[in-house]
Parts: structure tokens; sequence; C-alpha cells
């Protein structure tokens, strides 16, 4: 008997139940936590247990899962027993407010505890719209053997308005496995990243604070929002919205493998005491170590960033583009490759400019390429009051404007710095912006470049001690001024100046300020004498003071305690005070720092250290000189120790003593500071030190040579010069090339000043790869001198002439550059060689240099002319004299088909001006059908010198620009020095050769013939009897039935007809040929790949390229790929009848997360979609005027499609009947008038996405997918459920 209760019955029923401890209708503990009520969670991986209820510390929980499991209220806290360790990932559900945040957090004793990703999940940590969590006091980690996008925490917002109060501290991030071969800023430590599309969404109060990341790829943190559009940046999705109350404090980065902090789409961010170290160290791309972009009014101040890699960028700070009223102040910068500061301002199309950057106060010390850099339209930007210093060893450049193409504008000023340079090349260089210099000091080494300043300095400026500083932001006290110091109270006054300096002193806003980033009064000398200057920095009972010499001098310091010395190196020792309570140390211009109280400190002739240069691998003999006249006159009974080499000291009263004694030799090359100590009663009494240079015997240079045709061979010159002072026997070389070896056996021997010439013919390479080289000299006594470099195989051009009449000639036995192949890609998302790629061949005569290209480009844009042309599709390429790097000189050029037809354009010229270039037969012509642009171009030498052809060999590089229509998406690069920056040392070798004669043996059609509904380009490929394949231009092609398909070209179109058919191509008196029987069959993807970027769709045997970054997981049988803003463009396949049927795995799906879909974003035309959207599944099809007669809406009920599980989807239409399934079930009927097949619809079609107005995906799936099947038929009921049944039984599942 069936019983119906009404609501109030329900009550009593529950009333009753309440005796058994529970009531059917409550939610379970795993759907909903705390009831309403704040509880406390505990979590503990060893003593847990998930049937627990988990609100007592002593009797937890035990897994991820339950947590994950649960929703937590307001004022919930999740505590995890510190020691434990899991792995998988932490997402806990549910939202606090703002009187009550839900709290992550440890409790007990022991380490944090550790959540490994594994690789399982793309994020360790994960919220997806949820706010008001604290997460605390946890380690994570997520490692992988392959590299994917990887996070260790993923805070997202997506179409859900403001999200608040998302706070990370003190997590201990470490063991990243993100992506390194592609530039991936979201994968890293910590991203919060705003998406979605549909509905205006950011975060306000986000704290960052007190955490630390190590060996992370590729970002540490990363902010990141879709709704960016303003001005230059226009691929967002909607107008720019800036994150509020964003702070990022007290982060220790080491070792990220690009950027350590990026914050884009911020209002007013601040970024403050973080300390990024070793960025950059593994990756690809432009990275900076600390940088804002489309960001205003951000603050970065009191941040170190130091050794960061590379020089792309390569800097320690960087406020980029659309950053308007940033500020960085405070800031410690030193030994970054890529220099200091990166200035960007708007680039590319429009008139706008950015405003009001402002840098100031700051320390650099010993960074690289260019202490700033300058980039696009800047106005009234800021540089004042920073202190600049770079040591003997630097080549660095003070002002530079590193990309060519979009030199700066606007206006920059430069005022009250201190410019410290001992380097050599400081260059000045401002583009064509407006660039004031006024009140700057200039000092040491002079470039012709340095701008006129009407109030200069060039006298020394009084650093108490410069190039002292180390890591950490309190060591640069030696850039502090001493008292009369020209630079003292002699800066111009500057409106709103922040009103402290780098060390906290007051700024005034009416008095003059002192230059640099000291503003504190002058440091008095002490006055020790005999050139030694000390200046006391802090008093106290802890006195530091800083010491330095011009020359070197003994010191004698008297104190009553124990002194710690501090080198320039930050390395410290402890002295103790000797006879007469005196500490000897040698001073020198690398400063000392002196910790602890001295009573004096004065000159002293009592030790001194002598000694002189030597070669490597010789000892170095040293003479210690003790004058004992000297007060004090005690007998001197002790030891001087070098490392653990000691001797004695033995010196009566009034006399002098010299004692030799010898260092042991260094295993490197370079300018040394030898430290020795006296030892009284085994403690150190005096620290001594000599400058010596150890000078290397023997040098070894290797020269890759290119050889000519019938001239000398391609060879790797190995020269060995002694340098030293008597004769040196070379007895051995061992090298390795690639993967061939060998060893030279010559012992000779070379007298002092003379050389040996060893010549390594190359033969059996690859040209333009790059291979590794080894060399292993050995000589006599002993010594040995190592070589590891590498050498890029020649590529030899064929002479062959080539008519210009936009008819390609026929060039298939010529060797060509195959792209992407052979080149380098940069193109964000790129969608593999459909979406850009091709062959480039370049031939030769007495009279021109020709290039002959067929670029295949899916989309072709070109809206620009002359200079311009490089931002739509078109070819650059360059050349320079000689071997790679020979020379600093070229020629750039590009080409392009323009709205004003084909033109050629110099960019660059050795004695040629830049313009259009008359006089070189050009022809562009672009084939849709087959969307191919094909290049030819004649370029007489006389454009090339002083490069002729008795050359024979010169450095060359291509690249080819991709635009589908929204400017420059990026490049493909053959080579280098074009692209990433001009450097005509990244070019490739490439060598005049003869003419090509190859035997033809054979033809092949590489691909399958398959049915596709969108025409289907075949290969014609040559086979030559030298093992030489090309692609044949020049086929001929046929078919054996053309009312079942037509070929023109390659190309073939299927008429929808079933039934055998051949396609045949004929080149040379050979014919290949490929077949097929066109049936029915549909397309089958099950995912299986588990790695790379391409899936194939196993009825037709075609692979399919990934666009965007492709991450495999387990599916629901074997592998599945997940979704998330990637999709794979395939032929369409319902004429009219049909059905889809896939297993989803949703991992959110707030909005629009489309399976299958043709239409595009924001339109209601041409759609033929299918998606999930707040658990229920839609089908639409709608007609180029946008009418879905009647279709809409048709969706099933809500909550029908969960999260986080498998579920098996169908959808299918029998005449005018639309059905859809979920689980072998039809839950939904429609019968509507006729809609257009999709085979009319022009539209791209999609898997995990439909279509951007900008002709990306977009409104993509978030999650799995797997077994994805498109029938061209309607399937029945029993046939979808013997399909839903199939894969429960090859799956993990049970027949139900």
């Amino acid at each position: 008997m069936k019983i119906k209760l009404k609501p109030a019955s329900a009550f009593v029923v529950c009333g009753w139940l309440l005796l058994l401890a529970i009531c059917m209708t409550a939610e379970s503990p795993e759907t909903q936590a705390g009831g309403g009520t704040s509880r406390t969670y505990y979590v503990d991986s060893a003593a847990g247990n998930d049937a627990n209820a988990g609100t007592r510390a002593n009797a937890p929980w035990r897994t991820l899962d339950k947590v994950n499991a649960a929703t937590f209220q307001p004022g919930d806290r999740i505590l995890l027993k510190a020691g434990s360790t899991w792995t998988g990932q932490l997402w806990p559900k549910g939202s606090g407010t703002a009187a009550k945040p839900i709290v992550v957090d440890r409790y007990g004793q022991g380490a944090k505890p550790a959540i490994h990703g594994a690789g399982l999940y793309q994020e360790t940590v994960k919220l997806f719209n949820q706010q008001y969590w604290e997460i605390n006091n946890l380690e994570l980690t997520n490692v992988a053997e392959v590299r994917q996008t990887r996070r260790a925490v993923w805070i997202e917002a997506q179409d859900i308005g403001i999200v608040r109060h998302i706070h990370l501290k003190n997590l201990d991030i470490h063991d990243v496995s993100g992506q390194t071969e592609v530039q991936d800023l979201e994968s890293g430590g910590i991203i919060v990243r705003v998406t979605g599309s549909a509905t205006p969404t950011k975060f306000d109060d986000v704290l960052i604070e007190d955490n630390t990341f190590t060996d992370v790829d590729s970002t540490g943190i990363f902010v990141r929002s879709n709704w960016r559009n303003r001005d230059t940046r226009t691929d967002g999705v909607g107008p720019w919205l800036g994150m509020t109350n964003l702070v990022i404090r007290g982060n220790s980065l080491n070792r990220t493998g690009g950027d350590a902090i990026v914050v884009c789409e911020g209002a007013a961010p601040l970024v403050e005491h973080n300390v990024a170290a070793h960025s950059y160290y593994d990756s690809v791309g432009y990275h900076a170590a600390i940088w804002a972009i489309n960001s205003d009014d951000a603050l970065f101040q009191y941040n170190e960033a130091y050794k960061t890699h590379n020089t792309l960028d390569g800097m320690a700070f960087d406020i980029d583009e659309l950053c308007n009223n940033c500020v960085m102040q405070y800031n410690y910068s030193h030994d970054n490759e890529g220099g200091f500061m990166l200035l960007v301002g708007q680039r590319g199309e429009g008139t706008g400019y950015d405003r009001g950057g402002i840098v100031r106060y700051n320390v650099s010390e010993n960074d690289g390429t260019a202490l700033i850099q300058a980039v696009g339209r800047l106005d009234d930007y800021q540089v004042y009051n920073n202190t600049f210093y770079t040591g003997p060893e630097s080549n660095a450049r003070f002002l530079m404007a590193p990309d060519g193409n979009n030199l700066p504008e606007g206006t920059l000023s430069f005022r009250n710095n201190i410019i410290y340079n001992l380097g050599s090349n400081l260059t000045y260089y401002c583009g064509n912006a407006t660039c004031t210099f006024d009140s700057n000091t200039y000092y040491g080494n002079h470039d012709a470049s340095e701008p006129a300043d009407a109030n200069k300095l060039t006298t020394d400026p009084g650093l108490v001690a410069p190039g002292f500083g180390s890591i950490g932001r309190t060591t640069t006290d030696g850039y502090k001024l001493a008292a009369g110091s020209p630079s003292l109270g002699s800066g111009t006054l500057i409106a709103g100046s922040g009103g402290q300096d780098y060390w906290g002193n007051a700024v005034s806003a009416s008095a003059a300020p002192n230059r640099g980033a000291y503003n504190g009064s002058g440091l008095p000398d002490e006055n020790a004498g005999g050139g030694i200057l000390s200046y006391l920095i802090q008093a106290g009972r802890t006195e530091t003071r800083l010491v330095r010499a011009a020359e070197p001098t003994t010191a004698a310091v008297k104190a009553n305690k124990p002194i710690t010395v501090t080198d320039a190196e930050g390395l410290s020792k402890t002295y103790y005070p000797g006879q007469g309570n005196l500490i000897y140390l040698t001073i020198s211009q690398d400063a000392l720092k002196l910790t602890g109280k001295v009573k004096s400190l004065k000159p002293s002739g009592k030790y001194t250290l002598l000694g002189e240069d030597a070669y490597r691998g010789d000892e170095i003999p040293l003479t210690l000189q003790v004058d004992n006249t000297i007060a004090p006159r005690a007998r001197i009974d002790a030891q001087f120790a070098i490392g653990d080499r000691t001797v004695p000291v033995r010196v009566a009263p009034g006399q002098t003593a010299e004692i030799a004694l010898s260092a042991p030799d260094f295993e490197t090359a370079g300018s040394y500071r030898v430290v020795g100590e006296i030892l009284d009663r085994g403690k150190p009494v005096a620290r001594l030190t000599k400058d010596i240079v150890v000078k290397e015997p023997l040098r070894m240079l290797a020269r890759h040579l290119a050889g000519a045709a019938g001239m000398e061979p391609e060879t790797l010159r190995v020269t060995i010069n002694n340098e030293s002072d008597r004769a040196r026997t070379v007895e051995e070389l061992a090298w390795t090339i690639g993967d061939a070896q060998g060893t030279e056996l010559p012992n000779a021997e070379i007298a002092a000043g003379a050389e040996l010439t060893i010549d390594l013919p190359l033969s059996g390479l690859e040209p333009s790869r790059r291979y590794p080289v080894t060399l292993a000299l050995r000589a006599a006594g002993g010594l040995s001198l190592d070589y590891e470099g590498s050498l890029i195989a020649v590529t030899s051009l064929a002479r062959q002439s080539i008519v210009v009449d936009g008819e390609p000639d026929d060039l298939t036995p010529i060797p060509f550059i195959e792209l992407p192949d052979q080149g380098r890609i940069e193109i964000p998302d790129y969608g593999g060689a459909r979406d850009l790629g091709g062959d480039v061949r370049v031939t030769w005569d007495e009279e021109h240099l020709y290039i002959a290209a067929a670029i295949r480009d899916n989309r072709f844009s070109q809206n620009q002319s002359q200079g311009q042309i490089w931002l739509g599709d078109s070819i650059q390429f360059a050349f320079s004299p000689g071997m790679p790097g020979d020379s600093a000189d070229w020629h750039e050029f590009g080409m392009a088909l323009t709205p004003d037809g084909p033109q050629l354009y110099r960019w660059t010229g050795i004695g040629q001006p830049a313009g259009l270039v008359a006089g070189a037969p050009l022809s562009i012509v672009r084939n849709e059908a087959l969307s191919e642009t094909r290049y030819e171009l004649a370029l007489p030498w006389e454009e090339l010198a002083p490069i002729v052809p008795a050359d024979g060999a010169f450095a060359f590089s291509l690249l080819i620009n991709d635009d589908d229509g929204d400017g420059r998406r990026g490049w493909i690069e053959w080579g280098g020095g074009i692209g990433g920056g001009k450097n005509p040392a990244q070019y490739l070798p490439v060598r005049l050769s003869g003419p090509i004669e190859r035997e033809l043996v054979g033809i092949a059609i590489p691909e399958p013939l398959a049915y596709s509904a969108i025409p289907a380009p075949l290969t014609a490929v040559a086979a030559y009897a030298d093992g030489f394949t090309a692609r044949i231009s020049h086929a001929q092609w046929s078919t054996s039935d053309p009312d079942i398909a037509t070929v023109a070209e390659g190309v073939v179109t299927f008429t929808g007809n079933t039934g055998p058919v051949s396609i045949t191509a004929s080149y040379s008196g050979f014919e290949a040929s490929v077949s097929a029987i066109v049936e029915e069959l549909g397309q089958y993807y099950p995912f299986d790949e588990g790695q790379g970027a391409r899936t194939k769709e196993a009825n037709g045997g075609l692979d399919y390229d990934i666009e965007g970054t492709p991450t495999w997981v387990d599916g629901k049988v074997g592998q599945a790929l997940l979704f998330y803003g990637n999709s794979i463009r395939i032929p369409p396949i319902a004429k009219a009848d049909f059905t889809f049927a896939a297993w989803i795995k949703p991992e959110s799906d707030a909005y629009n997360h489309h399976i299958l879909g043709q239409g595009t974003s924001g339109s209601q035309e041409n759609m033929f979609n299918w998606w999930i959207s707040n658990g229920q599944m839609y089908f639409l099809v709608s007609d180029a005027q946008g009418q879905g007669h009647g279709m809409w809406p048709f969706n099933t009920d809500a909550g029908s499609i969960p999260t986080g599980e498998w579920t098996h989807v169908a959808a299918s239409r029998e005449g005018s009947e639309f059905r859809l399934y979920i689980n072998g079930t039809r839950v939904l009927s429609k019968s509507v008038d006729p809609i257009q097949n999709q085979l009319e619809n022009p539209n791209v079609f999609r898997i995990g996405a439909q279509n951007g107005s900008d002709g990306n995906a977009s409104e993509g799936f978030h999650g799995a997918i797997d077994e994805l099947r498109l029938y061209p038929e309607a399937l029945g009921d029993e046939q979808i459920r013997q399909i839903w049944l199939d894969a429960l039984d090859e799956g993990e599942g049970a027949n139900p």
C-alpha cells in the first residue's frame, strides 16, 4: 500500500525518526556540511576514517574525496593534520560570508600537510565560483613525467559577477611540472583567473601572502581576466574590468620556469616585499620576474629580483602595455640578465598612449643587457632618483629600444639618477620618443651617446661602497652617499615624489633632493688615513661600518671583542683581537662590512701579502711580509693559513721576515682573491688578501667553416694557441659532433706564442640542424682544456634560376625549408600545419637570389602596406655577411600581397636605405581553394651588397607571419634573430651549391582517401634515388568516378554519393593512386591517444589537430581528452538525419559549455550546437537567418547532467523529430519544421566549443569527453541504449 503524506505528516515522521538520530529528508554530510552552524572538520590521512563525522580531532575524516564531496557553510574550518600526505586534488565546495569566511588550515605539530597533485589533475587545489575562502599552511606539488598545463592552485571565477575575499597564505609550493616548451602563463604556482563571456566578472579582495615557490613551471603567481578589452587589447570577451583590492605580499619565489609574478587587469594592485630569484630558468617566449600589464595604478615596492635568466625579456621589473599611472619604487634589482626595467606602451594599430608610469628610488646593481628598455607609445613616463651600478665586466646599455617594429614614442624623463658605470657600451637610445635628461650623475666610463643634460655631474658621486650589494634589500647600504658628495642636495625638485627614499628617509616637497636612491645626510668618513675610507652605517650597541680603499692596504682594527667581517660576496667570518687588541685586514676597493665595536682603525704595514699572476695548472707563489718593528713588537709565534696549507710565522721583536708559500692552483682561469689568515693559538686574528690573475696557458678556438661547392668541405677548425711563457705539448684532442666521435693524436709541441690547427671534416649532417660539439684537449703535465658548444649544419642553396611570372616553376627536386617542422613556432594556440605552414625554396644564379614559397594558411589577411606589412600575412627574411655572428650588420626584407598589390620592403640595409625595393621581380598569388599563398621573388645580388656569389656562404633567416583577421597572431621562424629581437648571430649558415640532379624513382600519395563533407586535400610526393622526397606541385590529378568524387590540384570534393572511387596523381611518367569505398560510416573519436596534440577519427583514419593545449586523462573507456579552452575542427556529417553520442564528465557547467558547436558566439545564425549549462543539456539548430523554427527551448531538466562524474549523452534527429538521451534513455523529444541540414552551414564545426567572433574557439566545454560518435543516420532507442551498455561493459561499470 502506498501512502501519500502531506508536508505536516512528513514533519511528524521525521520527528519519529529522530529516535534513530537521522531524518531521511535531511541532506547527508557528503553534500551539506555544517547544516547552518559553523563547524570545524578534521582530516588525517593516516588515522582518519571517512565514516567518522569529522568534527572531532580524535575522529577525523581520512580522504580528500570526503572533503571534496561536502558543501561547507560560512564559518566552517577544514583542518588538515600536520604531517599528513595526500595524492589528488583538494576542491571543497561552498562559500563563506564577509563575517564568516571558510578557512582551510592545519592542526597539530609537524610538517605542513602535503597534497601532491601527481599530474592526476591540472590543479592540486581548486576553487570555482566560490568566495570568502582562506587557505593557509599547506605544502603543494603537482609533478608528472609529461609536462602539460598544470598548477598548484587554481582560483576561477566565471560569469558570476564579483567574487570576494580569497586569501592564500603560508603555502609551500614546489615542483609543478607545467608547460615549458610553449609559453603557458597559466601553468605554475598560484593562478587567479576570470573566465567566461556572459556576465562581467572580477575578483575583489585577493591576498597572496608569505608563500614560497620553488621549481615551479612556468609562472609563480598569475592573475588574469577575460574581461580585458580596451585600446589595443582586443583579445578578451568584453570591456576591461579591473580586479580590486589585490595584494601580493611577502612571497619568496625561486626558480620559476618563466615569470615570477604577473598581474593583469588589476585596479590599483599592491605588490610588495616579494623576492624573485632565478626566474625564467626553463621556459620559452618572453618573461620577466615581476610585472604588470593592462592594469592601472599598480604599486610595486620593496621587492627584490635577482638572477633572472635569458634576454627575452629577462629583466627584473616591467611596467607593460596598458598600465597607466603605475609606480615602481623602493625595489632592489641585481644580476638580471635582461636588465632592470622594461617600459611598454601601446603598440600596433591606434594612436593612444599609456601614461604616467613612474620608476623611482630603486637600486640596480650589475643588471645586464640594458638597464632600461622602452617599447611603444609612452606619455609622461618618469625615471628619477634611482641608483644604477655596472661593474667592470658589464656590457650593459643604459637605455635600449629592443623592438625595431615598435620604437618608443612619446615623452620620457630621466632626472636625479646616479649612473655609476665601470663597464663599457653603456649606450643611450630613445627611439622616436622625446627623452629629457636633467640633473643626473654620470660617473665612470662614458659612451659617446651619453645625453646632453643641463645639470649633469660627472664627478664621483661619493657612494659609500658601490658594488657591495648581495642578496637581500638590506645589503645595499653601500649606495648611501658620503659626506661631501656632489650628489647631496643637488637634484631637481620633483612634485609628488613619494615622500621617502629607498631607506625610508624623508623626501621634502620643497627642498632640493639628493641624486640617486638615497636622500639622507651624507655619511662622514672616519678619517682612518692611508687612503682608507671608513663609514659608520649603524651606531649603537651593534656597530656596522663599510670600509674600502682605492689601493690594497693593510689596516689595524683595534677592538676589545671579536669583529664579524663580511665581504662583497656576502661571506662572513669572525676575527679575534690578537696582540695589542688588534685585528689586521687587507682593505681594497671591494668593501668589507665590519660588525662589532671598533675602537680605532688605522693603516698598518705589520703584515703584507704579495704574489704574482700565474697560469692555470701552476701553483701560485706568495710571500708574506712581516714587519715586527711596528708596534706592538711582541714576539710573533703564529701560523699563516691558506685553505688547508699552513706555514709557521715566527718573528722576534724588532725584526722583519719574508715567508714564502704557495697557494693551490685554480681549476679555471680568471681573477681571484687569495685569502689567507694568521692564526694565533688557533683563532684568526688577521685576514690578508692578494688579487691575482690566473691565465689560461692554452686557448682553444673552434670555428665552423661553411666551405663551398667544388671547394673545401664543411669543416670544424680547431685552433690551439699557446699563450704561456714556455712550450706546451698537445697530446690528444677527443671530439664529439652529434653522434660522431673520434680522437686526434697530434703529440705536437707548441712554442710559446705559437698555435696548432686541427681540421675536423663534417659530413652526414642534416642541414639547419643544431649539433652539440664537445672537445677535450689533453696536454703534457696533466693540463686539460674542454670545450662545449654547438654548430648548425650548413644549408646548401641550389643553383637554379626561377621565372617570376605567377606560374610556379617545377622545383620538386630542389631542397626546401619545411615549416613548421624546421621552424620555431611563436603563435599562441597554434593549430598545426593547416593553421600555418608550407615549403620555402631558396636558389641562386649569378644575377639573382630566388625565393619561392608555397605557404598554407587557413585564413589570409593582409591589410597593411610598406613598413607595416609584418602585421599581416607576410614573409620576412634577412641576410648577414659571413657565418652567423661574423658581422653585426644585416639586410632585412619583407614581402606581402597588400591591398596595393605585391610589395617588397626593406627595413634594414647595409649601406642601403629603408623603403620599397624596386627592380626585384615579385609575384604573390593567393589560391583560396588550396588555402595557399605562393610567393616568387628574384632579388638582385646588388640589393645584398656586400654579399656576393663569390663569397660562397652567408647567414640567412626567415619567418612567416600569421594574421587571421584580428592582427598579427605570431610567426614561425626558420633560424632566428628576426621575430624575437634583431640579432644576426641567430641566423643560420647557408652556402651556394651547384645545380641539383636527381633520379626520380616513384611517387606516392601519403594520405588515405576517406569521405569528408568538406573538400579534403591530397598530396603527391616524389621519391628520388638518393632518398630525397618532396611534395609535387605540378602533378596531374584525375578521378575514377566524378559522380562520387572530383579532384582539382589535389583537392578532393565528395558529391555525397556512395560507392568505390580512386584518385590518381601523375608526374614525369609515374602514377600513384588512393582508393576508398564511400559509405555512410560516420565519425568515431575514441580519444585514446593519451599524448600529443592530434587525435584520430577511427573510421576514416584521419588525424585532426587539437587547437589549444591538450590534456589527456583517464576516460570512461581507455583515455579521454580534457577540454578547457581547446577544441578540434572536424567535418560536418549530418545531411538530414543524424545521431551524436558521447561520454562526458564536466568539471563545471555554469554557462554554455559546448560538446559540439557550429554556431558563432553572440549570433543566432547558423547554429548546430549541443551544449550543457547549469546542469541541463541543450540542442539547437538555426538557419542562416537565425530562425530555429520553433525548436527553442529544447533542453533537459535542471540537474540532469551532474558535474564530476561520467554521463552518457546523445542527440538525434529523424525527419522532423529531435531527441535527447541520458544514460541510454530518451528523456526529451520535439518535432519542428524542416531546418537546413548541417552541410549547408558555412561555419566551422568543432568538438569542445563553438566559434568565437574572432574565428577562434568560444564557450568551450569544461571537462572530459570520451567515445564521441557521429552517425549520418537516426539510431533507434535500443541502439542508443546498446551503445551506453557497451561502454559500461568495457569500462568500469556494470550493466544496470
